[in-house]
């Protein structure tokens, strides 16, 4: 059952297991990255005041372009 559906969402996106693999670690290692600025803004917020921003904007980018869909 969960192959079948981690294989349905692989082909929803257009991207091989490893791929995949590779981009949601990508994601992941930025968003940890992106919690620790987002708690330091939160406590000096002139520090870090356009890292959030400049993250989604990253990730739009990169999603619109590698061939996901959903």
């Amino acid at each position: 059952m969960i192959f079948n559906k981690s294989t349905k969402h692989l082909n929803n996106v257009y991207m091989s297991y490893f791929e995949h693999f590779c981009i949601s670690m990508y994601f992941s290692g930025n968003l940890l990255i992106a919690s620790v600025k987002a708690f330091v803004h939160a406590w000096v917020p002139c520090w870090f005041t356009t890292s959030t921003s400049d993250l989604i904007n990253n990730f739009k980018i990169i999603i619109d372009n590698i061939g996901c869909k959903n």
